[in-house]
């Protein structure tokens, strides 16, 4: 969080609490499950799940409040931090000195980007995220208008507000202007939250 501070920008001041506290709801939505009343427990791979969730909540808790201008430095760093790299000398970091250690995890080898990975759960693994999702198939007889063909922005957008809303979290979603934020919304909304135990309201404000 101190090279954050430091190196990168963020939209709206933030302060590490804020960080720690979104960090976390992150984290717990891939342990939920354990908690509920059906559950059995934690499965006999949970130490793998949680060192690579904890991979995911320092991306989506922490770096994607970045704005997108920074965001290539905290990927070379968070990229350093989990292989075990001393980030701390490399970057100047003024904290208490810790120890070097590398995080378990299963990203694998080079990738361009932690944005563009998913950690998947249920087979303890990371994608792409357009692989993910099912291949988008245009609807028949649906008007242009109705046309949302998912890209790698929408899928991972969905899939955090659709993991916090279901732990009932309250969220908020930012950006430019036309960017499909909205729809993106509604369609998250209409599909898995329009049922007999639950249902929207939307308002509409003008920009």
């Amino acid at each position: 969080m101190e090279f954050t501070r430091i190196q990168c920008k963020f939209p709206v001041v933030t302060g590490p609490n804020f960080l720690v506290h979104n960090f976390l709801r992150i984290f717990d939505h891939f342990l939920v499950d354990w908690k509920s009343e059906e559950s059995k427990g934690a499965p006999g791979n949970a130490d793998d799940i949680c060192f690579n969730a904890i991979v995911f909540a320092g991306i989506w808790g922490i770096g994607c409040q970045i704005e997108e201008t920074t965001r290539p430095k905290f990927d070379k760093f968070f990229q350093g931090l989990i292989q075990g790299e001393d980030v701390q000398e490399q970057y100047k970091i003024d904290v208490p000195k810790m120890d070097v250690m590398k995080v378990p995890n299963k990203i694998g080898g080079e990738c361009p980007t932690l944005f563009e990975l998913a950690f998947v759960k249920e087979s303890c693994s990371w994608m792409h995220w357009t692989k993910t999702v099912p291949t988008y198939v245009v609807p028949k007889d649906c008007t242009y208008s109705e046309v949302i063909v998912p890209n790698v922005d929408s899928i991972r957008v969905r899939y955090c507000l659709n993991q916090l809303l279901m732990q009932k979290k309250h969220v908020l979603i930012v950006g430019e202007t036309g960017t499909g934020k909205s729809i993106m919304i509604q369609q998250e909304l209409k599909e898995n939250f329009q049922d007999d135990e639950r249902m929207f309201l939307g308002l509409a404000f003008s920009a």
